[in-house]
């Protein structure tokens, strides 16, 4: 059984914190605050959640005829509902998480009471972002996320570079990159350069019209200095080193993220979309500056689902330790967990290379026979030599869950053996 979680509420914004599978502590009293009628309600997101359901009644035993208001598809730690309609009155909510079946991953929270009473007012929203990562660990590939926003039918996001020194009035911010972000419900942007220095991002969302739905969010200032040698640990690779997972996870959730599971502090260098080649065509890009004392690789999935032969991947693989070598950075592989064709199939709508199983089997066996490696393959194969959607909801990226039981294997193995 997971630790209880429970729902409660911090001024206008409503905070679900822990991970559940049991039924919410009686003795937690509701919280009552006053919100305004489009209030922002956010969680923690649940470990592995793809979606949420939640229910805004006239009553706490949300019985069908109280409810004004039932989702299911809510695909982002929060959700921002109109009450305008409910103005003057006494609601109650509750969440809980889904799988991509939609079922319940926990029992319901406890019911938390909301008063509404103030109008909403245009002039004054601001987006909520959720971006996790420049919190609490540098990442070379930002990704910005936020709260999808009622109305929007598109975001504008605006990324600065910060220069100069003491506080934020005394800096000097220059605009080097502009999204515009299309789909009411897109709730995050990768951005495909890597950032190093110190930069600030914000969001604001648009309506179809054109007209701007209230201001853009506050800015989220994040810094990563090129300093050889500072990071005992980099991660490198493809999307599934990046971070995310469960469908609707971001990289910007920290709890998709490998590092986050690990002993020792460690730098994000990976990049989604990446293939075996585009891994080792950016290494003296994008390691080097950095170069931490060891480097964990694993990159070539991409490749071998897109046809990519095993010979050419291993033959990248082995081009990557040499670099690391040369550099004096240890490399140390991870194999490559298997895939699901059909769950890819499912969620993606594409195909992978029929064989990709025999090809990767190869791989594998070349960095078990060659390169410096720890095995984490067969932690995630099924009797058919396939990822069951236990570990990868998607078929091919690593859920929290996963990305947990690697970094478990890692802390408990001992790393100066390929020193």
């Amino acid at each position: 059984m997971r630790k209880l979680f429970v729902l409660w509420v911090l001024t206008s914004l409503i905070l679900l914190q822990g991970e559940a599978l049991a039924a919410p502590a009686a003795d937690i009293p509701p919280a009552v605050k006053a919100v305004n009628s489009q209030p922002v309600l956010q969680w923690t997101g649940f470990p592995d959640a793809v979606m949420y359901e939640l229910d805004i009644a006239k009553t706490a035993d949300f019985v069908d005829a109280q409810i004004i208001f039932h989702s299911t598809t809510i695909y982002s730690a929060g959700f921002q509902p109109d009450l305008s309609a409910w103005l003057g009155k006494n609601l109650f909510y509750r969440v809980r998480p889904l799988d991509y079946d939609k079922r319940p991953l926990s029992e319901w929270t406890a019911p938390v009471a909301i008063a509404v009473k103030t109008p909403h007012s245009i002039q004054t929203f601001r987006p909520v972002t959720t971006t996790q990562w420049s919190k609490v660990t540098p990442i070379l590939y930002p990704v910005y996320a936020w709260i999808p926003v009622l109305g929007a039918d598109h975001y504008k996001v605006e990324l600065f570079q910060e220069t100069g020194t003491g506080s934020s009035s005394e800096r000097k911010s220059k605009l080097v990159q502009t999204w515009e972000v299309k789909g009411s419900l897109t709730a995050d942007v990768y951005d495909e350069t890597p950032r190093i220095g110190t930069f600030s991002w914000r969001v604001q969302a648009i309506a179809q019209n054109g007209q701007s739905i209230g201001q853009f969010s506050g800015r989220e200032e994040f810094t990563l200095r090129p300093v050889s040698r500072q990071f005992a640990i980099g991660i490198y690779g493809d999307s599934i080193m990046h971070g995310g997972g469960a469908i609707s996870n971001a990289p910007s959730d920290f709890t998709y993220s490998l590092h986050a599971y690990l002993k020792t502090p460690a730098l994000n260098l990976a990049r989604s979309g990446d293939t075996s080649a585009a891994s080792l065509e950016r290494f003296e890009r994008d390691v080097i500056p950095f170069a931490p004392r060891m480097l964990i690789i694993m990159t070539g999935t991409n490749s071998l689902r897109g046809g990519v032969k095993a010979d050419e991947v291993a033959s990248e693989l082995a081009q990557i330790a040499k670099k690391c070598r040369q550099n004096k950075i240890v490399p140390v592989f991870l194999t490559l967990p298997p895939i699901n064709p059909d769950r890819i199939k499912q969620v993606f709508r594409e195909n992978s290379d029929p064989g990709w199983q025999v090809e990767m089997q190869k791989v594998n066996r070349y960095i078990l026979e060659n390169l410096p490696h720890l095995d984490v393959a067969p932690l995630f194969v099924d009797n058919r030599g396939m990822i069951p959607p236990y570990w990868a909801t998607d078929g091919l990226h690593l859920d929290a869950k996963a990305k947990k039981a690697i970094g478990k294997l890692i802390n408990q193995s001992d790393l100066t053996v390929f020193k």
